[in-house]
């Protein structure tokens, strides 16, 4: 099954060992959203948010797995 958006980029963090905590102080976005499994969902201020601290395009993240 396809990870949706949410997912790949807690996956991402996961992945490479980025602390949820750190990138949930950091943005202000809740853990809740970062950790990977959830069913919540990033809004699109969180999404680019989120892009932008990762450093990572959005249109890049479509392609994580």
């Amino acid at each position: 099954m396809a990870l949706d958006l949410t997912n790949r980029i807690a996956k991402y963090m996961r992945d490479n060992h980025i602390s949820v905590a750190r990138v949930a102080k950091d943005t202000e976005i809740p853990v809740s959203k970062l950790q990977f499994g959830t069913s919540l969902k990033l809004d699109s201020e969180e999404f680019l948010v989120l892009c932008r601290y990762l450093q990572l395009r959005p249109e890049v993240i479509e392609s994580l797995e």
